[in-house]
């Protein structure tokens, strides 16, 4: 099966701008194939890595976004694949979930914290893995760990400025108790993605 890796995140935390980043390099092509085909046998992976591609060698390397907790469910992705795992802070995540997706404060918060907790339980599974977090984009490091773990010889070419659409300052008041409950929940799920096999960024 070809080279595949998954950037695996939640709504809003500028994962979609490392995907970008990365989609540029020459050996990585990015399908978007989630959340339209779930990822619940090998043959959902041998489809992704069936896809066209721009490198036409061994060294292709096939890419998909995942976004949602029901889109990868095969034992098998844990074999075959290497894993970049990006999360983000609370609060501004759950305004823009909030005034872009329309969800009510307590179903935000919900989501964003399940959302979390799978991506601790697929971590646990993953042999190979990158973790970075909204800091580590906004200051560019941590993008070599992905090179290294890729096995690029050629640099993926990151700009932090592409995160500028997801800064944005809400003059909206989100409810003390449910940003509370999340902040306690990222800091858990944090404390838990670094300990496992997972490579990040120390300070």
């Amino acid at each position: 099966m070809n080279k595949i890796v998954f950037v695996c995140s939640h709504l809003y935390s500028g994962s979609q701008s490392l995907i970008e980043s990365m989609n540029q390099h020459p050996r990585i092509q990015f399908h978007n194939l989630a959340p339209v085909m779930m990822y619940s046998s090998p043959l959902n992976l041998q489809t992704l890595s069936n896809q066209g591609h721009k490198c036409k060698n061994k060294s292709a390397i096939y890419m998909d976004h995942l976004l949602y907790n029901y889109e990868l469910s095969t034992a098998s992705a844990f074999s075959y694949c290497k894993f970049i795992f990006v999360i983000r802070p609370p609060e501004t995540t759950l305004n823009f979930l909030i005034s872009e997706k329309k969800y009510k404060p307590e179903f935000a918060a919900r989501h964003y914290s399940f959302r979390l907790r799978k991506l601790c339980q697929l971590s646990k599974m993953c042999s190979e893995g990158v973790l970075l977090t909204w800091e580590d984009l906004l200051e560019n490091r941590g993008i070599n760990l992905i090179e290294n773990l890729l096995e690029l010889k050629s640099p993926i070419n990151f700009n932090p400025e592409s995160l500028n659409s997801y800064k944005h300052r809400f003059t909206s008041n989100l409810s003390g108790k449910w940003l509370k409950s999340c902040e306690d929940a990222y800091e858990k799920y944090l404390y838990y993605l670094k300990n496992q096999k997972l490579i990040f960024y120390h300070k």
